[in-house]
């Protein structure tokens, strides 16, 4: 199994923030939130060169779409090679 160095990992968050989208990190798997929702999830898998990227849909279509557009230009950016999924969730928790 490959491993990623921490500083590779923290120049992804860095980025991002520096792009006005706030995530947060652990291990290897972030946290973005946007406008006060969580949007994004992705996860590294350094040993098979591929990133996982589990988008929330009802946080918000066009949002969302704006910040995928920017978090996978930025996974190119600093992952080069590596392989793409994205996944789409549904929440089924609804309110009450």
């Amino acid at each position: 199994m490959g491993w990623i160095n921490r500083e590779k990992l923290d120049k992804f968050v860095f980025k991002l923030l520096g792009r006005g989208i706030y995530v947060s990190r652990h291990s290897y798997s972030y946290r973005i939130m946007y406008d006060e929702h969580m949007v994004l999830g992705v996860h590294v898998y350094p040993g098979y060169n591929e990133i996982c990227i589990r988008v929330y849909v009802d946080s918000g279509g066009k949002l969302c779409n704006k910040v995928l557009s920017t978090v996978l230009s930025t996974i190119k950016e600093v992952f080069p090679g590596y392989k793409i999924n994205i996944r789409e969730y549904r929440s089924v928790i609804h309110g009450g």
